[in-house]
């Protein structure tokens, strides 16, 4: 959480610190992805973008087990559904001096911090297994996360360009439950860390 106010703080700076200097719109950026789809909405001088944005990623896990013991076949089927939505803000800075009014290529970091919010849907032989959608949910969900990435932008006009990045992104969190008996108590905690290299590709608009 503190990662997430000073991130904040340094951007609020940066981007009023550049608002007295510079021209400046709104912007809005578009991230089709394989895994992870995005869109940013935000202010844009010209030398930094600071913003607020949402990153949406989903699985789907089917199985089937199946017995046949003579003429009679059993089987059992699962399925599982699980999306996550991140919530962030996001902030691009731009490297060298070049402006966005003439056609050409500028190069950037991207960073963000997210928050996660976890949905599931859980069926066993069609029936809703609720104490797995809440294991999942709990887990995947009320993380705190980030990304940070180099990428570029090609300028069509001071209105459009496309760009596209490449960086890593992390997500922390992880459950704990505890259960407490006439003589004993039971404590289940699991800590969770991912992080994962991506691409993306974007079409960015300004105002």
């Amino acid at each position: 959480m503190k990662y997430i106010v000073a991130v904040t703080i340094i951007i609020g700076v940066a981007l009023a610190t550049n608002l007295n200097a510079q021209s400046s719109s709104l912007a809005f950026c578009v991230k089709p992805g394989m895994l992870v789809n995005g869109a940013h909405f935000g202010y844009k001088t010209d030398m930094l973008f600071a913003g607020v944005g949402l990153e949406f990623g989903s699985v789907s896990v089917n199985s089937k087990y199946r017995v046949t013991y003579g003429d009679t076949t059993y089987e059992d089927k699962s399925k599982t559904n699980a999306s996550v939505f991140l919530p962030q803000i996001c902030a691009r800075v731009y490297l060298g001096n070049n402006t966005q009014e003439e056609p050409g290529i500028r190069p950037y970091v991207w960073l963000s911090v997210f928050y996660s919010i976890a949905t599931a849907k859980v069926t066993y032989n069609d029936q809703p297994e609720i104490e797995a959608e809440k294991e999942i949910k709990d887990l995947l969900g009320g993380n705190y996360g980030g990304s940070l990435a180099f990428g570029s932008e090609y300028y069509f006009s001071p209105h459009f360009s496309i760009g596209g990045e490449f960086g890593i992104r992390t997500l922390f969190g992880g459950t704990k439950s505890e259960y407490t008996g006439s003589s004993y108590t039971y404590t289940d905690e699991v800590n969770l860390g991912l992080g994962l290299t991506y691409t993306a590709f974007g079409l960015n608009f300004y105002f």
